[in-house]
């Protein structure tokens, strides 16, 4: 499990934001979902704010298509989002309520499956996949679901079921119970109290596994070093330490 620790985290959003600028359109999706009164009012124009959403994070969608098809998935998945109002992550428990898990697994594999065509590539077609679904489940109900990427699903082993995703979301319910004694502080800090618990552990997580550690383990391993295996398992622990920093304790702990 993440052990995530006040500094780590801070550095992660610091990180997140470097690499992200101001996360407009994340502000700008969310604010269309309270517009639109979702999950008990649909607005014709909540399709359309997602899909700009998941483009500005290259997903490439054609867009018209890709509206219209999202339009028909949300109005299947709406009355099982009205039974999700009021859940937040860190009261999550998986196998506690195996209502909540099914409704969680259909949205999941809902979403998922939905066949859209895309912008400017060799293939015209494919399904969103599990990582689009769990950004417009973040998007739809952003106290309660954590987005996940290909290298988030890596690092946890994880494959691209609704099964694993369910896992994955228990696993960050036990790190957010962990954290939320200084939630507010950093939320506060960074962006005015803006953010919930769930999008702050998913800019902790984006900045550690996509970001970061990539390209250290890369570098490290330029450098041949005895102890690379150690060292590894040092910056996993402390990934926003300088590389000579995480040598400098690799020695200490032979």
């Amino acid at each position: 499990m993440e052990n995530i620790s006040y500094k780590n985290w801070a550095k992660g959003i610091e990180k997140f934001i470097e690499t992200n600028g101001d996360d407009a359109p994340y502000y700008e999706v969310e604010e269309s979902i309270v517009c639109s009164g979702w999950p008990d009012k649909y607005d014709e124009n909540l399709a359309r704010s997602i899909i700009n959403f998941l483009n500005a994070w290259k997903c490439r969608l054609k867009k018209e298509n890709a509206v219209i098809e999202l339009e028909k998935k949300l109005k299947e998945i709406n009355q099982k989002y009205k039974k999700l109002v009021g859940k937040v992550l860190e009261s999550y428990i998986r196998g506690a309520d195996e209502s909540t898990d099914s409704i969680i697994t259909d949205i999941f594999e809902t979403l998922k499956e939905t066949r859209i065509k895309l912008e400017g590539k060799k293939v015209t077609e494919r399904k969103f996949g599990p990582t689009a679904a769990s950004k417009i489940m973040h998007i739809l109900n952003p106290h309660f679901f954590v987005m996940w990427d290909s290298n988030i699903r890596k690092a946890y082993n994880k494959t691209e079921s609704s099964d694993d995703y369910l896992d994955f979301l228990n696993a960050m319910a036990d790190v957010a119970r962990k954290v939320i004694p200084y939630y507010s502080d950093l939320n506060n800090t960074y962006y005015q109290g803006k953010k919930t618990l769930s999008k702050l552990l998913d800019e902790y997580m984006y900045s550690k596994y996509a970001i970061v550690l990539p390209k250290k383990k890369e570098y490290l391993h330029t450098l041949h070093l005895e102890n690379e295996n150690n060292l590894i398992k040092i910056l996993e622990r402390e990934p926003f330490d300088e590389i000579a920093s995480l040598i400098k304790i690799g020695r200490k702990s032979k």
